[in-house]
């Protein structure tokens, strides 16, 4: 039984070189609180085991070392290796890293203590290939000493073995309880749901029926108000009529008043005519005199209008002429005016354009650099993160930023219509899933400095896919 990649595997070493030693059951890497290797180091306030697990390339580089040293030297020997700091320090996640020197104690003396109960082992190991013994004969109570030794550290062996199958059975138990309770919740939940559209039925056929007496109750209503208009249609003819003979009877009063007052107004005008006669005639002796008089002041008038409409049109033409002057100054400064601005626009036109296109460039640049690095497969190291932003910078991570690199970034082929929009953005999103990180590169990313970058980008992410799905 050994562990690879980070999972319990039951069966022999792959090594074709056998090993003297257990890196995993002599330094304890397995954790049975969290089944699997997790990080060595003790947290300060439960006093317990780290939980954290290390990325799978990480265990497997540490094991690696481990078992190098399991398969060449022995643990006296392995104790002092320089190898040792190295894997301790590859194990440790960032919150204990500053504990590599205690941890590389603790490792030591289960190295040390591991190599002083199998040093009589090893000294079983010299009996001959012909079933003699170096040792004399004398000593065969040490022989029988020796093989208890080895007899219980073989059942503490399988009695380790067994617990930790024990430990993987409950685990296994747990996890099908916990998906016989979610079944559970999900049948919870469409009951609640098939209760609640019954409900909903329910509350539409009352409303249909309210919606019908209300329609009954307003068709009511509307033939009261019809028959009301029309009494009040036939109230207000009658009225129309009664006020129609009123009318004709003040008229015919009126019109015999107006005769008398006409009679009356005739011989007013006939003896008023007389005095008039005698008064247009005085008038008109006088206007005779008074239209003598005019035409000669017109006389005066014209001739002096003459002169002043001569000196006018002379006024005129020389104001037409400056006026002429000055169009032609401004027609000249207003071409010029013009061709500066031509020129300013043209200027201003080709300099957006240039800026557009080494923007273009650029964000091109930053897409290739950031699919290349995402499409090199599980190699990429942590630290190497390609962030999706313009520099690619963790530093630079924020919601605009993000926001930003998929408005612009992303080759038109991509985002032709609403549905590819979609679908590039569900592939992102998939991409930068909290669970998806941590496989590819581990718990280090989501719980170490890169956990605020990495949860603004899932958020934008998230938001991005709401969007996309309305549009698309």
């Amino acid at each position: 039984m050994y562990f690879q990649r980070g999972s319990l595997v039951n069966g022999p070493y792959p090594s074709s070189t056998p090993q003297t030693w257990d890196p995993v059951a002599v330094l304890g890497l397995y954790n049975h609180e969290k089944p699997g290797i997790t990080c060595p180091g003790t947290a300060k306030r439960s006093g317990q085991r780290c939980r954290i697990s290390p990325a799978r390339h990480k265990v497997d580089h540490a094991l690696g070392i481990l078992r190098g040293l399991a398969n060449n030297i022995t643990t006296a020997k392995a104790a002092e290796s320089p190898e040792l700091c190295k894997a301790a320090n590859i194990l440790l996640c960032y919150c204990h890293i500053s504990d590599v020197e205690g941890i590389l104690c603790q490792w030591r003396c289960s190295l040390n203590n591991w190599d002083t109960k199998n040093d009589k082992k090893s000294a079983c190991s010299a009996t001959n290939a012909g079933g003699h013994s170096n040792i004399p004969p004398w000593e065969n109570y040490a022989h029988k000493e020796t093989y208890t030794l080895i007899n219980q550290i073989c059942s503490e062996n399988n009695q380790r073995q067994k617990e930790m199958i024990d430990l993987l059975s409950a685990e296994r138990l747990r996890m099908e309880e916990e998906r016989k309770r979610t079944e559970e919740r999900i049948r919870m939940d469409e009951q609640r749901r098939h209760e609640e559209l019954l409900r909903i039925e329910e509350e539409r056929k009352k409303y249909a029926e309210w919606v019908r007496i209300e329609d009954e109750r307003r068709k009511k209503e509307e033939e009261e108000l019809r028959r009301r208009e029309e009494d009040q249609r036939i109230f207000a003819e009658w009225l129309r009529m009664e006020d129609q003979r009123i009318r004709i009877a003040e008229f015919m009063r009126a019109e015999d008043e107006r005769r008398w007052k006409e009679e009356q107004k005739r011989q007013e005008e006939e003896l008023m005519r007389k005095k008039e006669e005698q008064r247009r005639k005085e008038e008109e002796e006088r206007r005779r005199k008074e239209e003598e008089d005019r035409k000669r002041r017109e006389e005066e008038e014209r001739i002096q209008k003459e002169k002043e409409e001569a000196r006018r049109k002379e006024e005129e033409e020389r104001r037409r002429e400056e006026e002429r002057k000055q169009k032609e100054e401004n027609e000249a400064r207003e071409r010029a005016f013009r061709e500066r601005v031509r020129l300013a626009r043209e200027k201003a036109e080709r300099e957006a354009k240039e800026k557009a296109e080494r923007e273009a460039r650029e964000w091109r640049s930053s897409w290739n650099r950031y699919a290349r690095a995402w499409n090199s497969g599980f190699g990429m190291d942590p630290e190497g993160i390609v962030w999706p932003v313009k520099s690619g910078r963790r530093s630079d991570v924020n919601e605009a930023n993000v926001k930003l690199f998929f408005s612009k970034a992303p080759p038109d082929w991509l985002v032709n219509t609403g549905e590819d929009r979609f679908k590039f953005i569900n592939t992102e999103n998939k991409r930068w899933h909290t669970d998806k990180v941590m496989q590819r590169f581990g718990s280090d990313v989501v719980h170490g400095p890169g956990r605020e970058a990495l949860n603004t980008v899932a958020m934008v992410m998230i938001e991005l896919r709401r969007e996309a799905q309305r549009n698309r």
